[in-house]
């Protein structure tokens, strides 16, 4: 029999089912923190604008996966690898908070990409003290 798949691309089909995934097993309570440096003509700091938006996402604590980024420096004991969609705008030193604990986004480890179109990412993140 065939199956017919629509007239949708691979890549949205990743992402829909990166998205499907994200719904069933993440968490959609992750609060996503931005701090933005706001500056005078003169181009020194004013002051900090910070936002917060609730976002979807998954935060895991795989070992193997983890040592890996220690090898090459990236990550360090206790860190966590946080995934989330491609649609937020997620930056370096931009902090998660997830059951009350807040977590800081390190380094991007993971962008899958098909034909030039992100289906998830991936962060490397540490507890803040």
């Amino acid at each position: 029999m065939v199956t017919t798949r629509g007239s949708t691309s691979f890549a949205e089909l990743q992402k829909a089912k990166s998205l499907e995934y994200f719904d069933k097993f993440g968490r959609n309570d992750i609060i996503w923190i931005k701090r933005t440096v706001d500056k005078n003509s003169m181009g020194r700091s004013k002051g900090q604008s910070i936002s917060r938006q609730t976002i979807k996402g998954d935060l895991q604590f795989n070992r193997k996966l983890i040592s890996e980024y220690q090898q090459i420096g990236i990550a360090k004991s206790g860190d966590a690898i946080f995934y989330t969609i491609p649609s937020y705008a997620i930056e370096k030193n931009n902090e998660i908070i997830v059951d009350s604990i807040t977590w800081r986004l390190v380094d991007k480890v993971e962008s899958e990409q098909t034909n030039g179109q992100t289906i998830y990412q991936g962060w490397v993140c540490r507890r803040n003290p």
